[in-house]
Order: C-alpha cells, then structure tokens, then sequence
C-alpha cells in the first residue's frame, strides 16, 4: 500500500496491482480475475462470454481495462458478452472484426455494478 498525505493531513491509502502480461485464448468462454491486476488482456479466438471474478465487495474500482486481441477467423458473430457488465444498449460489446486489431475495454465499478463500453477500436 502507498500512502499519501495531502494538505488536509488526511491519509490516501492507494491499492497497488499486480501487472498482468498473460495474453491467454479467449475461447468460447473466459474468466478474468480482477484480482491479477486493473489490466487484463486476452485474444478472442471464437464468439466469447467473459466472466469476472475478483472484483471487491462494496468498494469501487475508478477503471479497469481489458485490452482484446481480435484473433484469427474474425469477425466472430455476435457481440462480446462481460456477465454482469451493462454495455450501451444492454446487447454486449460491437468488436473489430479485423484479426490482429486490439480493442479496449473500460469497466468502471461502483462497488456493486460493472459498466462496460469500447472506449479504443482496432488499434494497429
């Protein structure tokens, strides 16, 4: 833990993460463990369900980032499913469909709902 006392005199306790450098194969179903680090990658190798674990109980997390390598026999049909995320529209997540592109992925959350949404597509 690092702390920090602002002119306040107040303590700032903040959590420190692990990285994460694993790149594993998504799949047709994944968990990703928040528990690794704020930052997550995983290359989609067929139509994926993630589920996440990890994430603590009444405490908020500002953002988490999943970064997806699009892998070979894109475009996958269908959106990308987080179990337990709200996405724009509630219908997933719309991917690249370009192998090799990387997307990004933000999750806020609050501490008792996750929020995700595409903030980066096809990065080359």
């Amino acid at each position: 833990m690092l702390t920090r006392n602002p002119p306040s005199g107040s303590v700032v306790t903040v959590q420190s993460f692990p990285s994460s450098n694993a790149v594993p194969d998504s799949g047709e179903a994944i968990t990703v463990n928040w528990k690794d680090g704020p930052v997550q990658h995983l290359k989609q190798t067929a139509p994926c369900v993630v589920t996440m674990v990890g994430l603590p109980a009444g405490e908020s997390v500002p953002k988490l980032t999943l970064f997806i390598t699009i892998g070979a026999g894109a475009p996958f049909p269908g959106p990308l499913l987080i179990l337990g995320a709200r996405t724009p529209g509630g219908q997933g997540l719309s991917l690249s469909t370009t192998p090799t592109a990387v997307d990004e992925v933000e999750i806020t959350w609050d501490g008792f709902v996750a929020y995700a949404h595409v903030v980066g597509h096809d990065y080359g």
